[in-house]
């Protein structure tokens, strides 16, 4: 599997509340500087006290240190020598914010997590838009199985979403921002227009409640206008 998010477990955190267990995955030939990937996912929004995994499945050692190649080591957590197939676990009791972390011995390998205050059961799916746009969306969503994908498609007006795993009576909740997709009013569930959804705008975004079969792996949501219409600028 190429993209990983899961959420693995909750556990009772020391507050009371549920504390969510999330999963990064260091790929093979990650120590390559030119490699597509380095940490999946590479960036993650997580609440106060939930916990971290690092799964290194790299043939290569690497490290998972807070900071960065710039600012060195900010002593928030560090693995050591992460050897392949072992794996690094923390927590994160931090305030609200952002941070860094990166591998001493492969200082290209740059990961970010971000603390937030998340809705219960949301997740966040974080740069939409970057590849056909200068600005990007980071969007909240809840769905049993792992989103992997989510691309737009400026000329047929529509964000695809793809999915990963086989689980019944699922929905996915989406919070879709009107900059990124204005009016969408028109679903697809695989290759099927659906009806049995609802749709809900409030304050710059439309609140999308979707349900998937089984075998669903890729829904289309189509609206009057996407980001990327105008297109991107480029320096010359």
């Amino acid at each position: 599997m190429y993209f990983l998010f899961i959420a693995l477990i909750s556990i009772p955190a020391t507050s009371g509340a549920l504390a969510d267990v999330w999963e990064i995955q260091i790929p093979t030939d990650a120590s390559k500087i030119d490699s597509k990937a380095h940490f999946i996912p590479v960036e993650i929004s997580i609440k106060p006290n939930d916990m971290v995994i690092w799964g290194n499945g790299d043939g290569e050692a690497h490290t998972i240190t807070s900071g960065s190649l710039e600012t060195g080591s900010d002593g928030k957590f560090d693995s050591g020598f992460l050897k392949p197939g072992r794996q690094f676990m923390t927590g994160f009791d931090e305030e609200f914010g952002e941070i860094k972390y990166f591998c001493i011995i492969h200082p290209w390998m740059i990961g970010i997590i971000n603390i937030v205050d998340l809705p219960e059961g949301y997740q966040v799916f974080h740069n939409v838009g970057s590849k056909v746009a200068d600005t990007s969306f980071d969007i909240q969503y809840k769905v049993q199985r792992n989103l992997s994908d989510v691309t737009v498609e400026p000329a047929r007006k529509m964000l695809v979403f793809s999915f990963v795993g086989k689980i019944d009576n699922d929905l996915f909740v989406v919070n879709l921002p009107e900059e990124l997709i204005k009016n969408p009013q028109t679903v697809w569930v695989g290759n099927e227009q659906i009806m049995n959804f609802s749709s809900e705008s409030s304050e710059g975004f439309t609140k999308m409640s979707i349900p998937l079969d089984a075998h669903t792996a890729q829904i289309k949501i189509v609206g009057t206008e996407t980001i990327g219409e105008t297109p991107k600028n480029h320096i010359c």
